[in-house]
């Protein structure tokens, strides 16, 4: 009933009970789930710990380990274990859990979004009443078109040299090959990129011409679900990382692909739209810039937290509900 424990379970979402009696009762729960997931994980070794030694051990783990314990691990025998655990410390000593929203503050936002949706406000091309400039539906009609014609055309983590500049012509395709409406006539990954990273993707695109075999080897590890969404992101960042192109922009690349290719799983990040709603609603004071790829895994993973909320009403929600909710909110916070 150790300190450690009381840790260890708030790590894993349970508030530890000041009573004796029910804090034991917590950890006997615990210990159900423990070896329903993982068994008895030292039974075959010749002396097996007691399963609450293990359990101690893994608060141990949990509790203590930092960025830098885990970067000093990652190439040693001890790698698998603590690849579990990339994005979930951060790099303060006062912020090493997982982002947390706060619904209390979030719910008049996902409201908003949820009733806009009902009422298909996203689908009306007349935006006056979203100030001109929130017609959005282009989103969901992009995400269609990646998943039946590019995805169907590639395979997106086995490409080949040769399927880079073809895979890349696809993907940022006229809005107008896959929308019914006159109101996009560019790529839509132009509206999620913005106008510095529109330019920046011609740097981006020109490396990976430039490096074909280099370059479709970190595209398809990027597109690679077995793969750690941070280790997918660090190679990305170390292929792509230019003086022509910023941090920032690198980020939103990388991150429109993924949504484009995996909309109920990842999304397009913006930093001061994110900022915006994260600084209000979740239980950090701001988000840092550049390419920060175990800060975006957290983001992430928070992010699919909203996005369940959200099918509480929504059954097919998916982060591009999130991603519209993050950018109208920082348009109509005061709304």
């Amino acid at each position: 009933m150790s300190d450690q424990a009381r840790r260890g379970l708030r790590k894993f979402g349970v508030e530890p009970a000041t009573e004796f009696e029910n804090l034991r009762d917590q950890l006997a729960l615990f210990r159900d789930v423990y070896l329903d997931i993982a068994g008895h994980v030292t039974v075959s070794n010749e002396t097996p710990l007691p399963v609450y030694e293990e359990i101690d051990q893994l608060f141990a783990l949990v509790t203590t380990a930092t960025v830098d314990d885990i970067a000093a691990e990652e190439a040693g025998p001890r790698g698998d274990l603590y690849a579990a655990l990339r994005g979930y410390p951060a790099a303060s000593t006062k912020d090493r859990g997982p982002i947390e929203i706060d619904f209390e503050a979030a719910t008049p936002a996902i409201d908003g979004h949820v009733a806009a949706q009902q009422n298909d406000a996203y689908a009306d091309t007349d935006t006056e009443h979203w100030a001109g400039r929130h017609y959005e539906t282009w989103k969901w009609d992009f995400a269609e078109y990646v998943s039946k014609q590019v995805a169907a055309s590639y395979t997106l983590n086995d490409l080949a040299a040769d399927d880079v500049e073809p895979f890349f012509d696809a993907f940022w395709a006229n809005a107008d090959e896959y929308t019914d409406t006159d109101t996009l006539s560019t790529p839509v990954p132009q509206y999620l990129l913005g106008r510095w990273g529109v330019v920046q993707l011609q740097d981006f695109q020109g490396t990976c011409h430039d490096d074909p075999e280099e370059a479709a080897a970190v595209l398809s590890m990027l597109f690679d679900e077995d793969e750690h969404l941070v280790e997918r992101l660090r190679r990305f960042h170390t292929f792509a990382a230019s003086d022509d192109v910023s941090d920032g922009n690198l980020l939103r690349i990388a991150t429109t692909l993924l949504m484009g290719a995996y909309p109920d799983k990842y999304v397009n990040f913006q930093y001061e739209r994110f900022d915006t709603l994260f600084s209000a609603c979740s239980n950090i004071e701001s988000l840092d810039t550049g390419f920060d790829a175990q800060q975006y895994y957290r983001i992430v993973l928070a992010c699919r937290d909203l996005r369940d909320a959200m099918r509480k009403e929504l059954p097919d929600a998916s982060m591009l509900d999130v991603h519209t909710l993050i950018r109208l909110y920082q348009d109509f916070q005061n709304d």
